[in-house]
């Protein structure tokens, strides 16, 4: 994108390019900063030696840039964001039944199971102790119980345990789930939907989180200008991102798609902008949320030597042929997300898939497989007592 903009400046011009090919695997001179100890590094070091008068990647004016180099007119304007893991969504896990509830819920629900089962079998016995009606044992009561709380009629009976086991899983999918979870299961995903979970609400939430270590910072792309200023600049938020930074240092890896990997599976926050190979990427993966609050709106520059004689010119074919150039960035933004599996943002009124039943559908598989293995057991030991009652 960046050659056909400045080829399109010099035919304006009548001006030839004369080409200087980087390699993009260069470590000297790819993806490090761009300025060391006030001095220029990487690519810039070709501009202050006077290799090359101009280079064909965007940059963002900075003070100690602005030092060293000169900038064009803004190419274009871009956002900035920090992404973030987004929760998983109810929709694409097959566990997601039961993640309607806590873990913590889930516990408080099996307690006050248990608790209305042991307050049964003391009445249960105080009616057979004083009341004498007929004794009801205690797995009885507890049967009695889960059938309540199943919504089982109460006049299916089975002696075998493996009946029972078979109507409870009947119960608990036709009853229990369908109707109990599956409208906490709505509600759960109508609410994750409409507002998605942000770990922070302002920079200033950001920067005291870093500082808590709830997270930390990783950047494939440590030569941009958002960590120059980090590294130098007195104004917030940069400065508090520089003491915290030094509490919980930036992890740098070599490739965007690893940073990427970090946001999702761990505790991870990337630096992006609209323009960056981060943001382009990140269309790959799904539940990844952008920040936007308190984040700054920034320009594209050419970076030119230092008091280049035909910057102006530059300057005034950018101007010139702005039409031009936003028509590159479309086309090139176009191309850069087709066929790419982008996760589109579900409707809260959508389908839901079938994908979310899997999970059930494996327990209840099971727990019916067992309640075979339980009823060929109990065939045995009926079958046996009865042959032991034959010889006897």
């Amino acid at each position: 994108m960046m050659v056909e903009l400045i080829n399109l400046f010099a035919d304006s011009l009548n001006l030839t390019v004369e080409p200087v090919i980087i390699q993009k695997q260069d470590p000297e001179l790819v993806h490090v900063p761009l300025i060391v100890n006030g001095k220029a590094n990487g690519l810039p070091k070709l501009l202050a030696n006077g290799s090359v008068d101009l280079i064909a990647a965007p940059f963002q004016v900075t003070k100690s840039r602005s030092n060293l180099f000169s900038f064009s007119e803004p190419l274009y304007t871009l956002s900035t964001s920090m992404l973030t893991h987004d929760p998983i969504s109810l929709n694409s896990d097959i566990w997601s039944f039961f993640r309607t509830y806590t873990s913590e819920t889930w516990t408080v629900i099996l307690i006050a199971l248990l608790l209305q089962i042991s307050v049964c079998v003391m009445i249960r016995y105080f009616e057979a102790k004083v009341i004498r009606t007929k004794h009801i044992g205690v797995l009885e009561s507890a049967w009695q119980m889960l059938r309540l709380q199943l919504m089982q009629p109460e006049k299916i009976y089975f002696t075998s345990l493996a009946g029972r086991l078979s109507i409870m899983i009947f119960s608990l999918v036709q009853c229990a789930v369908l109707l109990g979870v599956f409208s906490s299961w709505i509600l759960t995903s109508i609410i994750r939907d409409a507002a998605t979970d942000v770990p922070f609400e302002s920079m200033d939430n950001f920067v005291k989180g870093l500082m808590a270590k709830k997270f930390y910072m990783i950047s494939a792309e440590p030569d941009t200008w958002f960590f120059e200023e980090v590294n130098q600049s007195q104004v917030f938020p940069f400065k508090q991102l520089r003491a915290a930074l030094e509490r919980n240092p930036l992890r740098r890896v070599d490739r965007t798609r690893v940073a990427l990997q970090a946001v999702v599976n761990d505790k991870a926050v990337v630096f992006m902008q609209s323009d960056s190979d981060t943001f382009y990427t990140s269309v790959k993966f799904c539940n990844l949320n952008r920040v936007y609050q308190d984040m700054p709106v920034v320009t594209s520059h050419l970076m030119f030597r230092k008091n280049w004689p035909l910057a102006a010119l530059f300057n005034r074919s950018i101007v010139e042929n702005k039409m031009h150039v936003n028509r590159i960035l479309r086309k090139y933004k176009t191309l850069l997300t087709k066929d790419k599996p982008i996760c589109k943002t579900k409707s809260l009124h959508s389908s839901l898939s079938i994908y979310p039943y899997l999970g059930l559908v494996i327990i209840c598989m099971t727990i019916i497989s067992v309640s075979f293995f339980i009823l060929f057991l109990e065939n045995f030991v009926h079958s046996a007592k009865k042959s032991l009652t034959k010889i006897n």
